[in-house]
């Protein structure tokens, strides 16, 4: 289905995948098999707004699209439960603990020794 099949607004529900998801931002985009281009979200778009969801690549979503001035939305954004799962941070990251810890370390000990902490 390309955009111009959609009109500005529709009830019928589609499923997709998170494709991005930029957290400090809140933004990202969907993508779905019966849609060729991907989908602009919101995270205030969300039905369900718990404080801390990590949204990650691949999280199953159910939705809504409108026509919006410059591309496709979606809106009514629900998780599908058994299909997708959110993001552990720790598990996520514990792969890059070593690496990061030096960085971080190595930035504290440049800061001290410069009296900025």
């Amino acid at each position: 289905m390309t955009q111009a099949n959609i009109c500005s607004e529709t009830s019928r529900k589609y499923l997709g995948k998170i494709k991005f998801f930029c957290k400090r931002r809140g933004y990202g985009f969907i993508v779905s098999d019966s849609i060729e281009e991907d989908i602009f979200f919101h995270f205030s778009s969300m039905i369900d707004k718990q404080e801390e969801v990590y949204l990650k690549p691949e999280l199953f979503l159910m939705f809504d699209i409108f026509k919006g001035p410059r591309g496709l939305h979606a809106k009514n954004i629900i998780y599908l439960e058994g299909r997708s799962s959110k993001l552990d941070m720790k598990t996520h990251y514990k792969k890059f603990i070593h690496f990061l810890g030096d960085i971080i370390n190595e930035e504290i000990k440049n800061k001290k020794s410069n009296n900025k902490i």
